[in-house]
């Protein structure tokens, strides 16, 4: 009975390493296959374990790392990180805590930091993990967020003050008719370039929201979709030159006819903006194997190159005296709409001496 008794024993403690075996599979290659990066650690605070997404992210490798001590460690971490933000080491680290890496190599990230202890049945501490997170597009969305949300409220704040001055003007004391008809015409003007920023706003969000799911892209005749743009412009505006520059037959194109009026009109309309009168604007198309430009030229005020760098962010306007109306929405919407097509846009300009923005487009080739 005693053999027996033995031999049952023997099997449990197979099918236990057997089960034992199994799980460190598992589990190396959970970690071996996650995103994040993890550092296992004894509980002499030895590393044992890193696993690719952690070395990835700190740009250190494996000889490096395995076998170090957490001193060690978080020596090669801080040489990693921005100097000017302080660094926490891993042995201050509370469990369930996080703290952010601001990296600088082997580029600028982000990466959060977490710890948890490893127990045994007991409760007793085996050792560590630590758990880096990389939030660097998060944090960033956070901080473009944060800035347009502040850029957008000033820029809806100084017509809405001038509405509610001017107005508050007119409720409270007595004008002539001359100076009424003035003030009116400004709580006008404002109104409307409160309207244009608002509806600028929307299409921009809209377009961003959808990332493209609404575009209707069909087979569109080129040539119609620009004459067809410039005809709405030609009776509203008689104090520039609009002319094409087209060959004849231009290709037929796959994209959304309507989104590319859009974009074809805000750049027109910003040509006329910031042309002299009489200045000539021009809509011509360039033709290359993989892809098709259209492109807006005009004879106006240009941008110096540090205007041309800032030209696509969102309310940026390359004249601050006020004088020229728009929003600064216009080439940001261009962009959306162009690279939500798979293209680019180019932009070419010399202060004092006009601008050329391009829009290109995917094209297969065909008449």
């Amino acid at each position: 009975m005693g053999s027996i008794a033995v031999i049952t024993d023997l099997r449990e403690t197979r099918r236990a390493q057997s089960r034992l075996l199994e799980r460190t599979a598992q589990l190396n290659s959970v970690i071996t296959i996650s995103p994040d990066g993890i550092v296992l650690l004894s509980r002499n605070d030895v590393v044992l374990e890193a696993n690719p997404a952690f070395l990835s992210l700190t740009g250190l490798s494996a000889d490096q790392v395995l076998g170090s001590d957490n001193h060690d460690l978080d020596q090669a971490l801080q040489e990693r990180c921005d100097s000017t933000s302080r660094y926490v080491l891993s042995s201050e680290i509370q469990e369930d805590q996080t703290d952010i890496l601001r990296l600088q190599r082997p580029s600028v990230r982000f990466l959060q930091r977490s710890m948890r202890l490893m127990r045994g049945d007991h409760g007793e501490v085996l050792g560590k993990v630590l758990y880096f997170r990389d939030i660097t597009r998060e944090t960033e969305v956070d901080r473009m967020k944060t800035e347009f949300l502040s850029t957008a409220a000033h820029e809806l704040r100084t017509p809405m003050a001038s509405i509610y001055g001017f107005s508050e003007l007119i409720a409270t004391r007595d004008f002539d008719s001359t100076m009424m008809k003035n003030m009116a015409r400004t709580v006008h003007r404002q109104a409307g370039r409160l309207v244009g920023i608002l509806n600028d706003l929307l299409d921009l969000t809209r377009i961003e929201a959808r990332a493209g799911k609404d575009f209707r892209i069909v087979t569109q005749n080129l040539e119609e979709l620009i004459q067809t743009t410039c005809e709405v412009f030609v009776p509203l505006d008689q104090r520039h030159r609009l002319s094409q520059v087209l060959e004849s037959p231009l290709p037929t194109v796959s994209l959304d006819g309507d989104k590319f009026q859009q974009a074809l009109g805000n750049l027109v309309s910003n040509a006329f903006k910031y042309s002299p009168a009489g200045g000539r604007v021009q809509i011509g198309v360039n033709l290359e194997p993989q892809r098709v430009g259209v492109w807006v030229s005009d004879s106006g005020l240009g941008m110096t190159p540090e205007q041309v760098a800032r030209a696509f962010d969102r309310f940026f306007r390359a004249d601050t005296s006020g004088k020229i109306p728009g929003t600064g929405l216009g080439l940001a919407i261009v962009r959306e709409i162009v690279e939500l097509h798979g293209g680019s846009v180019d932009l070419k300009s010399v202060y004092g001496h006009g601008s050329t923005v391009t829009m290109w487009f995917p094209f297969s080739g065909g008449a």
